[in-house]
């Protein structure tokens, strides 16, 4: 064996170790590159659930605000109508006392027109008695 033997056996020994160095690299690239491709896989699976489930959330918001809007339009006329009712009832209130006042008053005047009248005649009757 000479010197450019050992040399070529030296460099056929470094590229066997370096053959073996680098398929176990790329062994190992694959293996990372694979969990890489798992962990995204998970990832985009997630995300479509996240977005479908969120997708689902704003048609409830949608519906529930649409259902809100309606009920805040009945509650305004509802709130509408009573103040109307309470217009109304303040405006009767208002005919009734001056409807029954004025007979009242009327019935005092006939009330005292009667006493008076009941007076004379019983002073008259006095009188009368007397005589």
């Amino acid at each position: 064996m000479n010197a450019s033997d050992i040399a070529l056996l030296v460099i056929a020994l470094v590229c066997l170790v370096t053959a073996v160095f680098v398929v176990r690299l790329l062994s190992r690239l694959q293996r990372t590159a694979d969990a890489l491709d798992n962990l995204l896989n998970s990832t985009r699976h997630q995300l479509e659930m996240t977005a479908e489930r969120s997708r689902e959330t704003m048609t409830q918001v949608q519906s529930t605000t649409a259902e809100l809007t309606v009920q805040m339009r009945n509650a305004e006329k509802i709130l509408a109508s009573a103040g109307n009712l309470v217009e109304n009832v303040r405006s009767n209130s208002v005919l009734v006392q001056k409807a029954l006042l004025a007979p009242v008053a009327g019935l005092g005047g006939l009330v005292a027109g009667v006493s008076k009248g009941l007076e004379v005649l019983a002073q008259k009757r006095s009188k009368g008695e007397k005589e």
